[in-house]
């Protein structure tokens, strides 16, 4: 969690009407954004760096394509071979695996962000 000083009171002598409005909606603005001001559902606390706990993605699993088109030609036909085909199917479930831990990454991080 962040760490914010508090924020002084505002005078209430010796300031313009003006000057006493823009600084009072500062203050209640930052301490709605660093969450000292009691909101209860905290909807207006600020996301900051420390705030985001995801782990960076070190390796993705598919380092590259290994099935080739490779196949045969049988009565005018295009037919896989059945190597190629299974490297296919390989290379799919590793792209699946990296979609949804790209997917779990983005989600862990919205919710981080929405607290």
């Amino acid at each position: 969690m962040s760490r914010f000083v508090a924020i002084p009171e505002i005078p209430q002598s010796g300031l313009k009407d003006w000057e006493s409005s823009i600084l009072s909606a500062l203050k209640e603005d930052v301490e709605l954004l660093i969450g000292s001001r009691g909101e209860g559902d905290f909807e207006s606390l600020s996301v900051t760096r420390g705030d985001i706990r995801a782990v960076p993605i070190s390796k993705v699993a598919l380092l590259g394509i290994s099935a080739r088109g490779d196949g045969f030609n049988i009565s005018g036909q295009d037919v896989a071979g059945l190597a190629d085909y299974r490297l296919l199917i390989t290379n799919f479930y590793q792209i699946a695996q990296d979609v949804q831990g790209l997917r779990n990454t983005v989600n862990f991080l919205l919710q981080n962000m929405r607290g």
